[in-house]
Formats: C-alpha cells, sequence, structure tokens
C-alpha cells in the first residue's frame, strides 16, 4: 500500500543507517537554508543545490519507509497543490503557472521527505538547532561587522538590512516567526552550546529586524516577543527576553549598533501607515486584486499569474504582498478554502502542543499567519522549513495527548491505546519533558 495512515500520529521508526543518513541531510538543509542566496557553487546558487537535495531525499524516503506516512495536514495540503496545479489549465500564462508549482511542489516535497525520515521528536529540535545556526551564520555574514568584512558580504549601512535575500521584509518576518520556537528551545535545553545558540540569535534577531526597516517585520516580532513573555511561565526567561529587548533598543537609540538612520525612519512611519496611510502604496494594489477575485471567483486567474492579472489596471506587473490574497486570487475561493483547510490542521496541532505546556509553535503560526497579510510566502524555502518545524514540533505520543487534551488527540485515525506509563494524569507533560531534554 502506497499511501498509509499510521495508527499513531508518527512515522514508523527506523534506525538503519539510510534513515540515519537522511536526517542527516534533512539537517544539513536546515542549516543551509537560511544563507544559501549568498554563494555560489559550481556556477549555481546554494539555494538550487538545496532543491536537488530535497528531491533527493524525498526520493530516498519512499524507499526507506516503503509507504507514504500522511498526517491530516499534508493530506490537505496534497488537496491544495492538486486543485493548484490544475489551474495551469485556465492559467493567463499557463508556463508562468507550471514553474510557480514546480517551486512550491519542491516545498512540498520538504515537509513530505522531512516527516518521512524523522522518527524521533529530538529530530526536530535538532533541526531547529541548525536552522537558527544558520540564520545565525547569515546575520554574521551580512551584519556590518569583522564577520562580514572578511568575505565581503556586509549590507551598506545606508540600506535596509537583507540578511541573506533580496527582500529585507521576508527576512525580518522569517526571524519573527522563528523566535518563538527559539526561546522555548532556549529554555528547555540543558546544553550549553544549545542555549547560547538560541540565546545569540535572540539578540541578532532583533537587531537584523530593527536593521530592515520593515514594519511588517516589526509588527510581527512585537506580537511573538509580546506573546513570549507573557504565555511564559520561566520568570527567569521572562527576564532575560524584556533585558535584551531593552538592551538593544538602548543600543540602537545610542548609535552603537549597526542599523541605519533610514531604517528606523522607515519604522517611525508605522504608527502614521497604520492609521492614515496605504501600506507603502500597497492598499490599491489589493483592491485591484479583490477586483481581479471578484471577475474570477471561484478558479481564478491561475497560479502565479497574480502580476499579469493586474499588469492591465496598473500599467506594469504587481506583487500581490498578501499571502491570502495572492491565494485566492491565482486558485479562486475553492483554493482557498483548502488553503485554510490545511492550515486549520496545522492549527490543531500546534494548539495540543500549546496545552501540554508549550507554547511556542502555536505563536509562531499566529505570527505566520499574521504575517501573511503583507507578504506572500507561497515560494520561500524558508517558509516551508518553518511549516516542518512548527507541524513536528508539535509531534507528542496519541496517548499523552488524549490524556492532556483529548479534544486535540484525534487526528483521522484511531487513537493509539494508553499503555501503563501513559494512563498517569501527567502523562503529557512528562511526555513533553522527556522529548525536550532528550
Amino acid at each position: 500500500m502506497l499511501f498509509a495512515t499510521p495508527p499513531t500520529d508518527n512515522p514508523p521508526r527506523r534506525d538503519n543507517s539510510l534513515g540515519r543518513l537522511l536526517v542527516a541531510a534533512a539537517g544539513l538543509y536546515f542549516f543551509v537554508a537560511p544563507w544559501s542566496e549568498l554563494f555560489v557553487v559550481g556556477g549555481m546558487r546554494s539555494s538550487r543545490l538545496l532543491g536537488m537535495l530535497v528531491l533527493l531525499m524525498a526520493g530516498l524516503a519512499l524507499l526507506l519507509r516503503r509507504t507514504v506516512v500522511l498526517a491530516q495536514f499534508h493530506r490537505r495540503l496534497l488537496l491544495f497543490y492538486a486543485w493548484a496545479f490544475w489551474t495551469t489549465a485556465w492559467a493567463i500564462n499557463p508556463g508562468l503557472a507550471a514553474f510557480g508549482f514546480w517551486i512550491m511542489l519542491k516545498g512540498l516535497l520538504l515537509l513530505l521527505a522531512v516527516w518521512q525520515i524523522s522518527h524521533q521528536p529530538r529530530d526536530y529540535d535538532r533541526y531547529l538547532d541548525l536552522f537558527v545556526a544558520g540564520f545565525i551564520v547569515s546575520l554574521l555574514l551580512t551584519l556590518p561587522g569583522p564577520v562580514a568584512e572578511i568575505f565581503n558580504r556586509a549590507t551598506p549601512g545606508a540600506m535596509r538590512f537583507s540578511g541573506s535575500l533580496a527582500n529585507p521584509n521576508v527576512y525580518a518576518q522569517m526571524i519573527a516567526i522563528t523566535l518563538p520556537l527559539s526561546i522555548v528551545r532556549l529554555r528547555s535545553s540543558t546544553d550549553p552550546r544549545v542555549r547560547l545558540c538560541h540565546g545569540l540569535f535572540l539578540a541578532l534577531g532583533i537587531v537584523a529586524v530593527l536593521g530592515s526597516g520593515s514594519r511588517g517585520g516589526l509588527v510581527c516580532m512585537v506580537f511573538a516577543l509580546g506573546a513570549m513573555f507573557l504565555l511564559e511561565r520561566d520568570n527567569r526567561l521572562r527576564g532575560f527576553v524584556l533585558a535584551g529587548v531593552v538592551a538593544v533598543g538602548l543600543l540602537a537609540a545610542s548609535g552603537l549598533l549597526p542599523i541605519s538612520t533610514a531604517a528606523l525612519e522607515r519604522l517611525g512611519t508605522l504608527g502614521q501607515e497604520l492609521t492614515e496611510g496605504t501600506w507603502s502604496s500597497r492598499k490599491p494594489i489589493w483592491e485591484g486584486g479583490l477586483q481581479v477575485l471578484l471577475d474570477n471567483p471561484l478558479l481564478g486567474v491561475g497560479l502565479s499569474n497574480f502580476n499579469l492579472a493586474l499588469a492591465p489596471l496598473f500599467g506594469e506587473a504587481k506583487a500581490a504582498h498578501n499571502t491570502y490574497l495572492d491565494i485566492a486570487t491565482e486558485t479562486g475561493l475553492i483554493g482557498l478554502t483548502l488553503f485554510l483547510l490545511a492550515f486549520a490542521a496545522l492549527y490543531r496541532r500546534v494548539t495540543l502542543l500549546a496545552h501540554l505546556g508549550n507554547p511556542g509553535a502555536r505563536i509562531a503560526f499566529f505570527t505566520l499567519c499574521i504575517s501573511a497579510l503583507g507578504t506572500g510566502h507561497g515560494h520561500s524555502q524558508l517558509t516551508y522549513c518553518l511549516l516542518a518545524l512548527m507541524f513536528g514540533l508539535g509531534w507528542v505520543p496519541r496517548a499523552a495527548a488524549a490524556s492532556a487534551y483529548p479534544a486535540a488527540a484525534e487526528d483521522g485515525s484511531a487513537p493509539e491505546p494508553a499503555g501503563p506509563a501513559d494512563s498517569a494524569e501527567p502523562a503529557g507533560v512528562r511526555a513533553l519533558h522527556s522529548r525536550h531534554h532528550a
């Protein structure tokens, strides 16, 4: 049987050498993804090599499992992707739609491959550690400083900081989404190297968001850090987060941090844009997108064809700057419904983890949803990395989930019978702690 739903949430355990090799390959992907756009290897950007790695991992994962293990989130995503593929039949530019689908397909294969090959919850902790370490590498290589000078990669001081990406808004929001996951890992790990890594990311990440001049990134970061401060039960960590934010703010105000005046001035216009502005001229684009949606409500104009659909209205191609509007306009209300159903399955999963005492994945999920209001996420490999982490970090044994939060334990398959170790009331909390301290 090619497709299967396991009796529990987790993929079947397989500890052979191929499985360990694939877990290492997935870890390499998470580490390289945040800075892959900075380097060219053999005439190709590192990001293209990562795309080849995803295809290889997906093929070997199928060979390893000999079955495709799908959770509800994956099944709903597959439905959305199937519909998105069919939109190429009526797209304004079918070739552009097919190219956009190929880019998105690599992201889907990453989600499926990581889920297939990662059979232990601690695998996802390591992926998160490596993902954060990759972000630190990209920050050190691009923030003005000695490391950036060695590699000649620093963003000029008069410009907005964009890290390893061409778009400073996307880079800042990716950092903001990662912060809640990183803060929980900082609290739960007993390894000093891991704590140092995530502590450094917290400080550098705040600096990078401020230096990007991204107002959307600032909103997402304030939401993520504020929610973590309010929901975290560890007073020492709450104090650390607060001290870090205050210290970075004071250093930025004093001019000691590599944050350009232009970026700070742009952030200062946030209040005006919220109350009376047009969000950097995005409001007319959104109004145009709604008009295109009303003209093609069910089927849309075809994947990756938003720019072409708006060209007659503006005289030039325009990006959507809104993931929901982008999906609705290109795949119609049918596609948007399928997309939201998939995200509902992900929300159900991260909510389970929050009820077990770990709010990081749920806050990251809400931060991603807020970010999607002002940014298009469909073609960013970092978005798929974060989706894989949020879904995997929400993996807990079904019996423990049923003990702690019965309503969230169902995922479309029969519950796992509770064994002797899972019958006690604190089973969910015990499972969570054992996973984080593994």
